[in-house]
């Protein structure tokens, strides 16, 4: 492997915790790929599960439990050589927030992973679609024919133009490798300098899921922090 990066953010915060019920669901290998536990797929021991306070893992027969706690994800830690489902922008939907009783979680092997090569980049920071444009013909198009098995945005995705965030995910899928996302303090509903709120990290959220999480690939493990959140 060419590069290892452990990427952690830290800012002060305060942390309010509400659970609200349980959810449970299993972990299980989608031979047919087609997202549902069918006879014969084998159950996935061991798979690393949380709620943004706990962790747990998955018994022998794929199953976890863990408390609901209000705003906050429960998601999934991946394991080396497997990989879950692409959105349609190839971010792993390793996460859902305000989960139902029920979360199933497929799991699928995963090539390439003892020597590899990551892509970090830092800052696209854009203000506006052309922005966008250009980011997409510099970037993206430089991307396609790049050999790397995934990349990780190192935040400031955008310059506190919020509503841009959907459309910067868009533009780097179409490289069609997977892709991982780290807040910035630009990526903020509150902006650079006010006090911490609740709905802090809305837009961010929406777009890419938890703020911070965590993922295997080979034999390393990345891990992505943010507690500026008062969530």
């Amino acid at each position: 492997m060419r590069i290892v990066f452990i990427l952690i953010f830290l800012f002060p915060f305060d942390i309010l915790v509400f659970c609200q019920g349980v959810v449970s669901g299993i972990a299980f290998i989608d031979d047919n790929k087609n997202g549902i536990k069918d006879n014969g797929e084998l159950y996935f021991e061991g798979l690393h599960m949380s709620n943004g306070r706990d962790i747990v893992s998955t018994d022998k027969e794929g199953i976890f439990l863990l408390d609901k706690i209000k705003g906050r994800f429960i998601f999934a830690i991946k394991p080396s050589h497997y990989q879950f489902s692409l959105d349609k922008d190839f971010q792993p939907e390793f996460y859902q927030k305000d989960a139902g009783e029920i979360f199933n979680f497929p799991l699928y092997p995963s090539q390439n992973e003892d020597k590899y090569t990551v892509v970090l980049m830092g800052d696209p920071q854009v203000y506006a679609q052309d922005q966008i444009n250009y980011l997409g013909e510099v970037a993206t198009d430089e991307l396609l024919d790049a050999d790397y098995e995934f990349m990780v945005v190192l935040g400031d995705i955008v310059g506190n133009a919020l509503p841009l965030l959907p459309r910067v995910k868009s533009t780097l899928g179409l490289a069609r490798k997977t892709n991982y996302y780290v807040l910035g303090n630009h990526d903020r509903d509150r902006g650079e300098f006010k006090e911490p709120t609740i709905e802090d990290n809305d837009s961010f959220e929406a777009s890419f899921g938890p703020d911070y999480y965590s993922f295997n690939w080979g034999k390393v493990h990345y891990l992505v922090l943010n507690n500026g959140s008062s969530s």
